[in-house]
């Protein structure tokens, strides 16, 4: 069963939502040589890698995966990973906290998407195979990372990675982290941030709504699962 922490504002719940991240962070370095992070995108985030950018965690032992990309440039506006970037790898990279061979983008590759997706698998395999964290964010749909109701993709049984060409969210062309990645992770955290995810919200919370209805109920078979939102009542 997922905590839910509910704060009266955007920045209380990003304070909260950072604090828990480096509180899995800590706990988990202490016990193991290596920590993995699925990171996702979106403007619900941006603030919370700002936050902990600037604190004081076991970063040296932290590794940076992305749980989706859209099929663009690293570079491009639409990227998870430039938000990332932006936010919280400059932050530490600056402050010499981390190493750039600990940040794992998705290449995206236009003429060879298959392909990327096989070295993408290679190289979390190269890490342990799973995520420790993951960070997500639900969308209005309930759908989290680029696992969408109703969809293929919350149905795939894939073990790490999939990518399609037909996501109900332009762009159609990504890449996610599969459902079992996703539910095999140690500890996750889920937001719920603006009145816009109310309804979201509402369906998570509803134990007649399958996974397969609102993917984001997929933290609460994860040992360590924590919701964090700013919607009232």
């Amino acid at each position: 069963m997922a905590e839910v922490i509910a704060r009266p504002s955007r920045a209380d719940a990003e304070r909260a939502a950072a604090e828990i991240i480096a509180g899995e962070l800590a706990r988990i370095a202490a016990v193991q040589d290596k920590v993995v992070i699925g990171l996702c995108g979106g403007t619900s985030v941006a603030g919370i890698y700002t936050l902990l950018g600037k604190m004081d965690l076991p970063w040296e032992k932290t590794h940076f995966f992305m749980a989706d990309e859209r099929f663009v440039p690293l570079e491009d506006r639409e990227s998870n990973f430039r938000l990332a970037s932006e936010h919280l790898f400059r932050q530490l990279l600056q402050r010499q906290k981390i190493r750039e061979n600990q940040i794992h983008p998705f290449r995206f590759q236009a003429k060879h998407p298959d392909l990327c997706l096989i070295h993408y698998i290679e190289d979390i395999k190269k890490a342990g195979g799973k995520y420790d964290i993951v960070v997500l964010s639900s969308g209005e749909d309930g759908h989290i990372a680029a696992l969408y109701p109703s969809h293929h993709s919350i149905k795939s049984q894939a073990a790490l990675f999939i990518v399609m060409d037909d996501s109900p969210k332009m762009p159609k062309m990504r890449m996610t982290a599969s459902r079992k990645l996703l539910s095999g992770a140690k500890s996750a955290i889920l937001l719920f941030f603006g009145e816009g995810k109310r309804e979201a919200f509402k369906k998570f919370n509803d134990k007649n709504v399958s996974v397969e209805e609102c993917p984001a109920k997929l933290v609460e078979v994860v040992p360590r699962a924590f919701v964090v939102t700013d919607l009232k009542g």
